[in-house]
C-alpha cells in the first residue's frame, strides 16, 4: 500500500513537470509567432516596451526629406521672381533710355536739317514739368530758325493757358515768376535756345492746352503754337 502510494506520488510529480514544460513551449511558441508577425505588431509591441518605433522612425525621417525639399524649391522660387522683378525693371529702364535718345536724336537733327519746317522761327519743343510746391510748374520751350540762321533775331513769348474752371471753358494769362512777375519771356538767339521760366496753376482750373505767341522784333507776323498739357517726369 505504501509502495503504491509512492508510485502514485511519483506519476503525478511527473504529470505536473510535463505539464509545466508544456506551458512554457506554448509560451516560447507564442513569442516566436509573435516575432515571425513583428511587420504589423513590432510599433505597437516597440511602444509598449519604451522602444523606438522603425517605421515611425523611417516615416520622420522621410518628412524631413520632403520638408528640406519644400524650402529649397521656395527659396529658388523667391530667387526666380527677385530675377524676373529685376530683368523687367532694366527692360523698361532700357526702353525709356531708348525712347529718350530717339526723342533727343530727332531733337538735334530738327536742328541741324530742319526739313519741311517754315523758314524762320520755329518752336521745336515745348515741355511742363512738376515745380517745387503744388500747382507750381516750370515750362521748358526750345526754338530754332529754320532752314538755316541768317541773323541773330530776338523778341517775346506771350503764353495762355486754356482748361476748365466750374464746368466752363476758360482762357487764361500765364504769369511767370521771377524777381518780378512777368506775362512775356524775352528770346534772343541766332541758331536756337531753350527758355525756362515758372509759373502757378490756380487750384479751381483743369489744364488742357497751352496757346504760345512768338513776336519777333522786325517781323510783319505772329507765330502761333499749340500744346496739349502735359507734365513731364523731368
Amino acid at each position: 500500500m505504501t509502495e503504491l502510494m509512492h508510485r502514485v506520488q511519483a506519476g503525478s510529480r511527473r504529470l505536473w513537470v510535463l505539464g509545466a514544460a508544456g506551458l512554457l513551449v506554448a509560451l516560447f511558441l507564442a513569442f516566436a509567432v509573435g516575432r515571425i508577425s513583428a511587420g504589423s505588431s513590432g510599433g505597437v509591441a516597440s511602444r509598449m516596451l519604451g522602444l523606438p518605433d522603425p517605421a515611425l522612425e523611417r516615416a520622420n525621417k522621410t518628412a524631413q526629406e520632403l520638408q528640406s525639399r519644400l524650402a529649397a524649391l521656395e527659396v529658388a522660387r523667391q530667387v526666380d521672381q527677385a530675377a524676373s522683378a529685376q530683368l523687367a525693371a532694366a527692360q523698361d529702364g532700357l526702353q525709356a533710355k531708348i525712347e529718350e535718345q530717339a526723342q533727343e536724336l530727332t531733337f538735334y537733327r530738327n536742328i541741324v536739317s530742319p526739313g519741311d519746317s517754315a523758314a524762320g522761327l520755329n518752336i521745336l519743343r515745348v515741355q511742363v514739368l512738376a515745380g517745387v510746391k503744388p500747382q507750381n510748374y516750370r515750362l521748358r520751350i526750345m526754338l530754332i530758325q529754320a532752314p538755316k540762321p541768317a541773323a541773330e533775331i530776338s523778341g517775346g513769348l506771350t503764353i495762355r493757358l486754356e482748361g476748365v474752371r466750374a464746368g466752363h471753358a476758360v482762357s487764361l494769362p500765364i504769369v511767370f515768376g521771377g524777381s518780378s512777375a512777368h506775362s512775356e519771356i524775352p528770346y534772343s538767339f541766332k541758331a536756337f535756345q531753350e527758355l525756362s521760366a515758372s509759373f502757378d496753376v490756380p487750384a479751381d482750373v483743369k489744364p488742357a492746352r497751352l496757346q504760345i505767341e512768338a513776336r519777333t522784333r522786325g517781323a510783319p507776323t505772329v507765330l502761333r503754337h499749340s500744346a496739349l498739357w502735359k507734365v513731364d517726369a523731368g
